[in-house]
């Protein structure tokens, strides 16, 4: 196997994590929160608008001996049974919805059921609780406060917007808005992901994992006489599954970088440019696996090399690799 060392934008020798970058999971927690705050301010804004045509209802229930506490209670009861059946729309929509969110990520594996979760219905009622009362209790307040001789009198009237109904009704619009540009953001980010150029192949690339080499072989050996098969290499290492961390060192500069072990016509199979020297080929095969080294367009800035085809690497105090080529720069992370 030849080696090939890379140096990425973000990293040098760090392992790379199954795990995704903390902002895929932060990003989408902020927009929940967004949305639910939104959710919230709506609720209390409508609720207090349609409140007029509730005020003879509250006028009788006074007179009839309700004081302010009961009716609190009976309209914060509303409330939270608002926000139960709508948390049992959004359950089953979470059903249908989580796991073709999912698929959007490479690196994350999610999952909805309550059943093998107790944190996460501990968490879901809370948050019920939680909406009830942030959505519902300036309404209630706002509601049992009326006066029951000015209702029933019919000289009370309910139509001014208070400061808090303006406050609540700007920071919905403000919240809508970021919203809006983050979805629009978003979708135009996964747009470019989509149709961006890893630097290698990505469609119709089948890999195998093998626990003895000789099978590697057999199968290799197998598919190469099917004619729908393109091309067909064996390596230790593929792009975006695993690499391995060494430092590179030419005179008294050091870099540390990821390293991989590549199967002859790897470069070729995965359609990697090599904007340099020469790949590893059939010809210089036995000098490549012990010698040669090729090397990304990064690694040579990083050293600064005007011309980095023979330039000498050691690894350690015994290994010393000659540049042969550079590939172009590609990125290493798993899309498979």
């Amino acid at each position: 196997m030849e080696n090939v060392a890379i140096v990425g934008r973000e990293f040098r020798s760090k392992w790379m994590l199954a795990a995704p970058h903390p902002m895929m999971i932060n990003v989408t927690a902020i927009m929940a929160i967004f949305m639910l705050l939104i959710a919230c301010f709506n609720f209390t804004n409508t609720s207090i608008a349609i409140s007029s045509k509730r005020l003879k209802e509250i006028g009788i229930r006074k007179v009839m001996g309700s004081n302010r506490k009961q009716l609190i209670a009976q309209f914060m009861g509303e409330n939270l049974m608002l926000c139960f059946l709508s948390l049992l729309f959004g359950v089953l929509l979470s059903m249908w919805m989580v796991p073709a969110f999912s698929e959007m990520w490479e690196g994350i594996d999610l999952y909805f059921d309550l059943s093998r979760d107790i944190g996460l219905v501990a968490f879901v009622f809370g948050l019920l609780f939680f909406t009830a009362i942030i959505a519902g209790i300036y309404p209630s307040l706002y509601v049992s406060g009326f006066d029951s001789v000015s209702i029933l009198k019919g000289t009370m009237t309910v139509g001014k917007t208070s400061w808090l109904s303006y406050s609540l009704l700007t920071v919905q619009y403000f919240f809508t808005v970021i919203a809006l540009i983050a979805s629009v953001a978003f979708v135009r980010n996964a747009v470019y992901q989509k149709n961006m150029d890893m630097g290698y192949k990505k469609d119709a690339v089948v890999f195998v994992n093998f626990d003895q080499p000789e099978e590697g072989k057999a199968l290799k050996n197998a598919i190469s006489q099917q004619s729908f098969i393109e091309s067909s290499v064996l390596s230790t290492q593929h792009v975006g599954r695993w690499t391995y961390s060494r430092t590179l060192k030419i005179q008294d500069k050091e870099l540390e970088t990821d390293m991989m072990n590549l199967g002859q016509g790897y470069l070729k199979t995965m359609g990697m440019k090599i904007v340099k020297g020469r790949g590893f080929d059939k010809q210089n095969e036995e000098i490549d696996k012990q010698n040669s080294i090729i090397v990304n367009e990064t690694l040579v800035k990083s050293f600064g090399w005007k011309d980095p085809i023979g330039q000498r690497l050691s690894i350690g105090d015994t290994t010393r690799l000659t540049v042969v080529g550079v590939v172009k720069d590609f990125f290493n992370f798993g899309v498979w």
